[in-house]
């Protein structure tokens, strides 16, 4: 699958990046919309732990449990996390996408801003996924 082109000059100016923009356009006139797609290994639990936004603007973390070092974030001695969710704007909330066990997260530390949200799980041995959007 070929990364999403952000159609401007430069980028159309070279008949694969016309083309690219073109699919692009295409996919999402046509529905294909995703979420995005897994990138990199697998965390110890054998779930994807890093992603590349696709043509939604969102971001999605995995985030590992504590104590945990195969994933980019992983819950404090508290339950906590601050996320660098890379929006550039205030995120309209969370959603979880997958988690390993019962447990819920919620919004901490005050509003998010447009570069951070801290969030909070009752478990902090669950191991998460979620969707900032």
């Amino acid at each position: 699958m070929s990364k999403a082109v952000t159609p401007s000059m430069q980028a159309i100016k070279t008949p694969e990046g016309l083309l690219r923009t073109m699919k692009s356009s295409a996919k999402t006139l046509a529905g294909n919309l995703t979420y995005g797609t897994p990138t990199g290994s697998k965390d110890a639990t054998g779930v994807f732990n890093s992603f590349q936004t696709d043509n939604i603007n969102n971001g999605i973390f995995r985030v590992g449990a504590n104590g945990t070092t195969d994933n980019k974030y992983a819950w404090d001695g508290s339950g906590n996390v601050t996320i660098a969710h890379g929006l550039s704007r205030q995120p309209i909330g969370f959603k979880l996408l997958d988690k390993d066990k019962t447990c819920d997260v919620y919004r901490t530390g005050g509003a998010p801003t447009d570069t951070l949200i801290t969030l909070t799980c009752t478990d902090k041995t669950a191991n998460v996924t979620v969707e900032i959007f």
